[in-house]
């Protein structure tokens, strides 16, 4: 584990009295940060709309959807890095595949999400998002 992990993994930590912090801490999964892939017609969706950039992307390319904490490369940031809510897709080896940032994250940990409950959480919430919305997680097979 990084420095960036243990980042979102302290996060996540100081805020185990929320179900969905738990619940990334047992069944996260660390993530491989890495440009975005080309020759795939992946294209960069628009800032902050992490959860429907994430949602079209795995829906157009059959690519699995990914919820949990990241985080950011900002340059010229030079304070403590920090962990925030995102969602990104993977490659079958791990690789971050983000449609949102340009420059790609120094850490990603979460967990898959099926595209139908990430599509019917939007419908009967009004917004995106699946941690930190439903009450019963979904747990990675």
């Amino acid at each position: 584990m990084n420095e960036h992990e243990q980042v979102i993994r302290d996060y996540l930590t100081a805020l185990s009295r929320w179900d969905w912090a738990t619940h990334v801490l047992e069944h996260g999964v660390c993530y491989r940060p890495q440009p975005k892939p080309r020759g795939h017609g992946y294209r960069f969706g628009q800032e902050r709309r992490c959860f429907a950039n994430a949602y079209r992307l795995a829906e157009k390319h059959g690519l699995p959807y990914v919820e949990g904490w990241a985080v950011p490369a900002i340059d010229g940031w030079e304070h403590d890095t920090f962990a925030v809510h995102h969602a990104w897709c993977s490659d079958a080896d791990g690789g971050v595949i983000d449609p949102t940032w340009r420059t790609p994250g120094l850490a990603y940990i979460g967990v898959p999400v099926d595209l139908p409950l990430v599509f019917s959480t939007l419908i009967e919430h009004g917004r995106w998002g699946v941690l930190g919305t439903l009450r019963d997680l979904p747990i990675p097979a």
